[in-house]
């Protein structure tokens, strides 16, 4: 994700590829709420998120989260108010990172 922020040199929106449910519009309004906050991140159901835009890279923000966990959104939030950056939250979707995920969001 470091990557991905600072090779861009200006705002970027990294999306999870596990999360069939994501429209265009979806990131119309992640690439719209950058104008307003620092920070926009689409909560998964799971405890994570789908979506997170950026403005800048801020390495905290990032560092020492406990991955693949239900806290990922939980610490997220939680760096981005320690490092005074508001935060966008768009609508929560499932991601699809077990058998059961699939079996679900496929019906």
């Amino acid at each position: 994700m470091k990557r991905a922020v600072l090779e861009t040199g200006g705002p970027a929106i990294l999306i999870g590829t596990d999360c069939p449910a994501i429209e265009p519009s979806d990131l119309t309004k992640a690439r719209i709420a950058l104008n307003d906050y620092p920070v926009v991140i689409g909560p998964a159901r799971d405890g994570g998120y789908w979506l997170i835009g950026v403005r800048e890279y801020k390495a905290n923000l990032f560092q020492d989260i406990n991955w693949s966990t239900e806290t990922v959104l939980e610490e997220t939030l939680t760096r981005a108010e320690q490092e005074n950056l508001p935060v966008h939250l768009l609508r929560e979707l499932s991601d699809i990172d077990t058998e059961a995920d699939w079996k679900e969001w496929s019906g």
